[in-house]
């Protein structure tokens, strides 16, 4: 009973007022941030210890250097849609330091 004379009462005097409410709880909500999943390539470390993905939030281009899941440095080479719709990266030989993986040969493209 008293929730439905708070509500009238509240259309009564500012209409308004329960459009800001549920603009404010919409804006209290945590927003998602979007991750992108490449499958990545790496031909010159062909073991165990290399990951399949790679998740960034940010765009990767041809040239940067990302840190992978084994803890190692990758130069990414090639970037490339696949027939499935996924992004591949293809990448460089890992090395320990950003420097260290800017300096590794390059791969051939990818057929």
């Amino acid at each position: 009973m008293r929730w439905r004379r708070w509500k009238r009462r509240l259309k009564q005097t500012a209409p308004s007022a329960e459009i800001a409410f549920q603009a404010l709880s919409c804006m209290a909500q945590p927003t998602r941030k979007m991750t992108i999943i490449y499958q990545l390539h790496a031909p010159h470390d062909a073991d165990d210890s290399t990951p399949t993905t790679y998740d960034s939030p940010i765009p990767v281009q041809q040239g940067d250097v990302v840190f992978v899941a084994n803890e190692m440095w990758h130069r990414v080479d090639w970037v490339r849609m696949l027939p499935s719709g996924r992004l591949q990266l293809t990448v460089a030989q890992s090395a320990c330091s950003p420097a260290d993986a800017l300096l590794q040969l390059p791969t051939e493209p990818p057929p």
